[in-house]
């Protein structure tokens, strides 16, 4: 096994957060075409060139008509053709839904978001919880290292993950695995995107409302958003027809398929499962505050400067991403990557049912290649 630094390792993590700036190349012509015909020749055109099985899009204009289109396969062994209707993992824009969970608490007046993970959790960060804040989880500045990216039985968290995707793990096991690691900074000083936060925000909305993390997802936001198809699954599997996800495993340009995966692995940090209609409810309801007071909805929008980690242009929430004119969130596990905003009052939500660790995140070409569009349509 090579050696790879953190720094390195975060360019392979399974839940990819960075905004990456991909423009259309000068040839994308769409003349002729309606605004439909050259988003679905768009999308056909990037599977192709980056040899993806599939990719699926939703959008939302202004007016709230709706555009919906897949492409390519959902089952590679099947030749199953993929539709908009398949489930996917959506990694870690998991973190949104995470956040606004705990902001509802916080409204209910059962938590303060400067309160310390101590006095909520006592005892599960033994040296610094009363020092780190529920903010602080929320907004990636706790100092935590992520434990995604730490050394594990000999390897790295994520290596163990790819060479064992269907191990159970406790929310517990993965805090212990980042204390292990020491803290990255002094909490409160620097941002440090960390899914270890997101564990512990998991593990606070339970403590705090009495009922499981699923269970409390499923009935304070799934079910009151009539999200119907969306879910925080505790099984390998999927609870429906779903995308199946490949991922390539070793750098050679082969991918595997990985959709039979631990949710346990990711949890609170990315474990949703969803499709693109329930996503673009999510993200009008998420970006409007729909669920929250106005004081929740402008704690969510209080925003910290991610550095070098959102290249001089992103900003970090209360489990929130906005950069330029994108609001919303990205993520990515094994096999699926997905791109999840709101951008000049359109909702756009695109997936990919592949993970290249040696090509660019598909989602995201597709993604930026659709703003491109409707900018050019008036959109």
């Amino acid at each position: 096994m090579p050696a790879f630094s953190k720094k390195r390792l975060f360019t392979l993590l399974c839940l990819v957060f960075l905004i990456l700036f991909t423009a259309c190349s000068d040839d994308d012509g769409f003349e002729g075409y309606s605004l439909p015909q050259a988003l679905r020749h768009m999308l056909n055109e990037v599977i192709v060139t980056y040899q993806a099985p599939g990719a699926a899009m939703a959008i939302r204009y202004e007016d709230g008509s709706v555009f919906s289109y897949a492409s390519g396969l959902a089952d590679r062994k099947t030749q199953t053709p993929l539709t908009p209707q398949h489930l996917f993992r959506i990694g870690s824009a998991s973190k949104t839904v995470t956040a606004s969970a705990v902001l509802i608490l916080y409204q209910q007046g059962l938590l303060s978001l400067d309160g310390a993970v101590e006095s909520i959790l006592p005892g599960l960060i033994p040296v610094y919880g009363n020092q780190i804040t529920v903010r602080m989880l929320l907004n990636h500045t706790s100092g935590l290292e992520d434990y995604v990216a730490c050394p594990y039985e000999g390897s790295f968290f994520f290596y163990v993950l790819i060479d064992q995707p269907t191990r159970s793990w406790t929310p517990q096991e993965l805090v212990a695995i980042s204390l292990d690691c020491g803290l990255n900074a002094p909490p409160g000083q620097t941002f440090l995107y960390s899914n270890t936060n997101y564990i512990l925000l998991g593990l606070i909305i339970e403590a705090v409302s009495g009922q499981n993390y699923e269970d409390f997802i499923q009935t304070n936001i799934f079910d009151v958003l009539g999200m119907q198809n969306s879910v925080v699954p505790v099984q390998t599997g999927f609870p429906g027809d779903f995308a199946h996800g490949y991922f390539e495993r070793d750098k050679d340009g082969l991918l595997y398929d990985y959709s039979i995966q631990s949710p346990t692995a990711v949890w609170a940090a990315g474990s949703i499962i969803s499709t693109p209609a329930d996503l673009l409810v999510w993200v009008e309801a998420l970006t409007t505050g729909r669920l929250l007071t106005q004081d929740a909805f402008d704690q969510q929008f209080q925003l910290v400067d991610m550095g070098e980690e959102g290249g001089g242009v992103a900003m970090y929430g209360l489990g929130i991403l906005a950069a330029g004119n994108d609001i919303g969130h990205n993520g990515s596990v094994l096999g699926y990557q997905t791109q999840m905003f709101t951008t000049r009052g359109v909702h756009i939500v695109v997936y990919t049912n592949c993970y290249y660790q040696t090509k660019d995140n598909v989602s995201q070409v597709i993604f930026e290649k659709a703003k491109e569009i409707l900018e050019a349509y008036g959109k």
